[in-house]
């Protein structure tokens, strides 16, 4: 017996969620007026609620097919309108643009994971508001109370001035005690920024072993984050200087003096006074007197058989690995005013031709 009225129990219900159709037609419709309204989940659990051997079985198999495409489409649209909301600071309404959504779509993964999301930093942004007003109170009590504790020194008599002095004591203690235990907070999940804006301000609010026990700890895990970094510095520059030996080495094998002499420049001038790169630039100088002694005997060799473009190259080359040659610069613009007035003489040649 219980079982009977269990299974009419059941079928009462579902006649609640879809009402009974007189037609095949009338089932498709319903499908369709559920996607005119995007109640995708009520379309999706009426399909599949249709038996097979209905002679539309087909038809909504396909449909549902199109059902999903729309559902993924929704889903995304959704997704980028929220995050047009938050990003404008419309946290109300990215919050019920995901309830609406997951309304008309049961058990979407996508939406619940991205709403999720949102609501962490949701929260987070308002737990940076709150310490961030908790810091501003902080702030002001740390100018306001050496005031008023000064006003109540010259007027100890004063009802007035003593009760406002203890009321900020008071809510000095108790701010002090707040960003204890946000500065706290802060210091476990390692954000010693933020720690650092509220640990030491409990310590001027409230200077209790407590505050000053965890400002100390704040100071050497500072410390010790500096060490860390500075080692780290130190490995990458130490990578870098290799690097720059490295490739001034291949830049010598392969005669690129001016690569070379690049190289050495990006050696800190501490790393370039060591007797090892003083070796090399010593190496490098040489190396750079013997290629300029042969540029210029070949340069001239140019000059001299009349022929001043090469000639006119070979200077220019030269001066940019030496731009402070004097020699080479005199050669380099008497070639120049050569190769002008050749070029004026050719031109007036042609010109009488013509």
């Amino acid at each position: 017996m219980k079982v009977i009225l269990l299974l009419f129990i059941v079928l009462l219900h579902g006649c609640a969620i879809f009402p009974p159709f007189h037609s095949q037609t009338d089932l498709i419709q319903q499908v369709d007026r559920y996607l005119n309204e995007h109640e995708y989940s009520k379309a999706l659990s009426l399909i599949a609620a249709t038996s097979d051997n209905n002679p539309h079985a087909a038809a909504l198999a396909t449909k549902r097919k199109m059902i999903l495409k729309q559902v993924e489409i929704f889903e995304h649209k959704t997704v980028s309108t929220a995050i047009k909301q938050e990003r404008s600071n419309n946290w109300p309404g990215a919050k019920n643009t995901y309830k609406e959504a997951i309304k008309k779509i049961n058990n979407s993964k996508l939406l619940e994971k991205e709403r999720e999301s949102m609501l962490k930093r949701f929260q987070s942004r308002m737990l940076a508001l709150e310490q961030e007003k908790l810091v501003i109170t902080g702030e002001g009590l740390k100018k306001l109370l050496p005031l008023q504790r000064s006003l109540h020194e010259n007027d100890p008599k004063d009802i007035a001035l003593q009760w406002t002095y203890t009321n900020i004591q008071y809510e000095a203690k108790e701010t002090a005690q707040k960003l204890l235990e946000a500065g706290n907070q802060e210091l476990a999940e390692n954000n010693l920024a933020m720690a650092q804006r509220l640990l030491p301000l409990s310590v001027t609010l409230n200077p209790t072993p407590e505050n000053k026990a965890a400002a100390e700890q704040l100071q050497k895990k500072l410390a010790k984050r500096n060490k860390k970094k500075q080692k780290n510095r130190s490995e990458i520059q130490r990578k870098k200087n290799k690097q720059a030996i490295d490739e001034f080495n291949k830049a010598m094998a392969l005669g690129e003096l001016t690569e070379a002499r690049n190289q050495l420049a990006r050696l800190p001038s501490s790393v370039r006074k060591q007797p090892l790169v003083e070796l090399m630039q010593e190496r490098l100088d040489k190396a750079i007197t013997t290629r300029v002694e042969e540029e210029i005997s070949m340069g001239e060799s140019f000059y001299r058989a009349g022929e001043y473009k090469q000639a006119l190259t070979i200077w220019q080359d030269i001066l940019k690995l030496v731009p402070e040659h004097k020699t080479v610069q005199i050669k380099n613009d008497r070639t120049q005013k050569v190769i002008l007035k050749i070029k004026a003489l050719q031109e007036q040649q042609k010109s009488i031709q013509e």
